[in-house]
């Protein structure tokens, strides 16, 4: 599946955790409790803003596929074929709190957002004799993310004001689309926009709490970890604080 289209990071400050969790607690008339809920959650997935709300798509893509010759050799060829996720978005259901063994050996409770889907990854294509068309197969993995509310409860606290006020457990938490999910989040900051969240969240992971690749790809459901070099951002001052 293709990424959303997102702006570039190039010259784009990336927040620290404090400041999106004053910036979520700051006094705003602009943004209710669900907005905040929205980007607090987002933030604390490290998700696309698509594994979050509700998606639905069916329809014709395109992309490229490679095609072997009778002498052996390759060429790239672009196909249409076709295309259909649905995604009931995230649910009160999913965030559940679990007992878990510690560092240092104790029992402590997590938050766990569980099954989370992973959108990005592309399925194999096979040919559809009835429909005459290509088709995509799914590939989406459900993952599970836990939270640890001693690192991020003002982050859980926000979100969970929110979901106290959801009678339906099954209800998506935030139904609308994803433009008007990019508005709420420039609300907040001008700067800031959905994916810049993701990014954040694996950048503090991998700095704040030394996460290794392995790690990232485990909390991400990356097919491996090479993507870890795109998304954790981490500066000389990083290096100092680690190292020196």
């Amino acid at each position: 599946m293709a990424g959303e289209k997102r702006r570039s990071l190039q010259g784009i400050h990336i927040p620290t955790q404090k400041e999106i969790v004053d910036t979520l607690l700051a006094p705003n008339d602009k943004v209710s409790l669900k907005d905040r809920a929205f980007v607090a959650v987002l933030y604390l997935t490290g998700a696309r803003i698509r594994e979050i709300i509700p998606y639905n798509f069916a329809g014709f893509r395109q992309r490229k596929r490679k095609v072997k010759l009778p002498d052996g050799s390759f060429k790239m060829e672009k196909i249409s074929y076709w295309f259909e996720r649905h995604w009931k978005g995230l649910t009160n259901r999913q965030i559940n709190g679990e007992i878990g063994t510690g560092q240092d050996g104790k029992e402590k409770t997590i938050c766990l957002f569980e099954n989370i889907p992973t959108e990005k990854r592309r399925g194999e294509l096979y040919w559809d004799k009835t429909n005459q068309r290509w088709i995509e197969k799914s590939r989406t993995v459900w993952r599970t993310i836990p939270v640890n509310p001693d690192d991020d409860d003002d982050l859980l606290t926000i979100m969970q004001n929110y979901t106290d006020t959801i009678e339906n457990q099954d209800a998506p938490l935030f139904s609308f689309d994803r433009s008007k999910g990019r508005k709420i989040i420039t609300r907040f900051n001008p700067e800031w926009f959905p994916h810049l969240m993701r990014h954040a969240r694996l950048t503090h992971l991998a700095i704040k709490k030394d996460w290794k690749d392995i790690e990232l790809k485990q909390y991400t459901a990356w097919k491996d970890t090479r993507p870890s070099e795109t998304y954790v951002h981490m500066q000389w001052k990083d290096l100092v604080k680690r190292h020196f």
